[in-house]
């Protein structure tokens, strides 16, 4: 079973976790793990229709037995004066949830917080029934989860209903929306056996007591390589963008604007015409990597492989970087592609980005289907999707999805601190190589 039909994500740092997971395994014991796996396999195989919320709780408590955690089943509490239940609490050893409970005793008898250290995840069960596909019901249970990772102060909790597993970490919230790497169990094949698949491995990397406790330091060695990554990613971006004079995209484009309306015809040029082509030039590249980063989204990324007559005609990442390689579309085509986004196409049922950012009307020079030739257009895409060249051969494309959404504003605010001005005599720039 491939990794896709199994693992759903919204977490940008999916394909970090999965590289760390091939080395975990080079290290773990294939016996083990191959024992894990059937054990899994088996025991979730085993829930139906007429199974309870308590017989997929007790079902859980055993498979994280099995991975050496020790599980406390809470009984009633209150969550912000509310009477609410936890439903499993996951602990490094005995002695850590004997410890929690006695001082749960003495907390609620002296009227104290809730101590919490010793907790490393917090699981929330639901009947086989609940779905994860029905929207209000999956805000619902997330909601009440992220309540109890509050009250505990823990940024890890797991979501099941005994097929489906969602890992959700509450460490960053983007814009509202809870990060969540689901495993859904259902997907896999009666008769499959262990082959070292990527998505159990990724899942029992991810899940294992090793992972959560203080002393490996595992999570924040993640977080370390995370912002290192993103970092990198800035900074090439900057760089190709607007910090090298010589080798910047957007003023690339505003040279070809220039070039084409204006330095041919003589056209007289203003200071708000400066600004206008500067503008333009911003919303090419604000367009590209819009573009960049929804393809690179792992939810995005589902649509794609759903949607063929965009994957087949439309997408920088699966169509028209290789096609105007290729068969030189050009321009034009990147125009039709612009128009499309703004206005949709119930053809390819694909939705409209109505944000304005794609609007045909608010743009002029953009519109020239001359602006770029085809060995142009095609230094700026790889550029943008693989950084380097070095990267076209395996596929390597730009991560951008590791990005905050917010990136985009980010980088429209720092380009509207340049502008544009018409040098009086040639500048000639002498490079020195090594």
């Amino acid at each position: 079973m491939k990794t896709n039909d199994i693992v759903k994500t919204n977490n940008p740092n999916v394909s970090l976790y999965k590289q760390l997971s091939k080395d975990f395994i080079k290290r773990e014991n294939t016996n083990k793990l191959k024992d894990l796996f059937i054990l899994i396999k088996n025991k979730l195989s085993s829930i139906d229709d007429n199974s309870t919320e308590a017989n997929i709780e007790s079902l859980l408590k055993s498979i994280f037995e099995e991975l050496n955690y020790s599980v406390e089943q809470q009984k009633a509490g209150q969550i912000e004066g509310v009477e609410s239940r936890i439903d499993i609490l996951l602990f490094e050893n005995d002695k850590d949830k004997v410890d929690f409970n006695n001082k749960v005793k003495e907390a609620k008898k002296n009227n104290e917080p809730i101590p919490v250290e010793n907790i490393l995840l917090i699981a929330e069960i639901k009947r086989p029934a609940f779905s994860f596909y029905t929207k209000d019901k999956v805000k619902e249970a997330e909601d009440q989860l992220y309540r109890y990772l509050n009250q505990y102060q823990k940024h890890y909790g797991i979501l099941s209903n005994g097929k489906v597993w969602r890992l959700y970490d509450k460490s960053k919230v983007l814009y509202g929306e809870k990060r969540y790497i689901e495993f859904n169990f259902s997907k896999i094949e009666e008769k499959e056996e262990y082959k070292e698949q990527e998505w159990f491995v990724l899942f029992i990397y991810l899940i294992r007591k090793e992972r959560f406790l203080k002393k490996s330091n595992i999570i924040e060695v993640e977080k370390e390589q995370i912002n290192k990554e993103k970092e990198i990613i800035q900074k090439t971006l900057r760089e190709i963008l607007y910090e090298r004079p010589d080798d910047s995209i957007v003023f690339k484009i505003a040279k070809n604007i220039y070039d084409k309306e204006f330095k041919v015809s003589g056209k007289e040029i203003t200071g708000h015409i400066l600004a206008s082509i500067l503008e333009e030039s911003i919303i090419f590249i604000l367009r590209i990597f819009f573009i960049a980063y929804i393809e690179d989204n792992e939810i995005f990324k589902k649509i794609l492989e759903e949607n063929k007559l965009y994957r087949s005609s439309i997408s920088f990442r699966y169509f028209f970087y290789d096609e105007n390689t290729k068969k030189k579309l050009g321009y034009k085509k990147i125009i039709t592609i612009f128009n499309l986004l703004d206005k949709g196409s119930d053809a390819i049922k694909f939705p409209i980005f109505n944000g304005g950012l794609f609007a045909e009307d608010k743009v002029k020079y953009l519109n020239n289907e001359r602006l770029l030739s085809i060995s142009e257009l095609e230094e700026i895409l790889v550029k943008i999707l693989f950084f380097e060249e070095k990267n076209i051969k395996d596929e390597k494309f730009v991560e951008y999805s590791r990005l905050d959404p917010k990136s985009f504003g980010e980088l429209y605010e720092t380009l509207l601190e340049y502008d544009l001005r018409i040098a009086d005599t040639t500048v000639y720039r002498i490079m020195k190589t090594e």
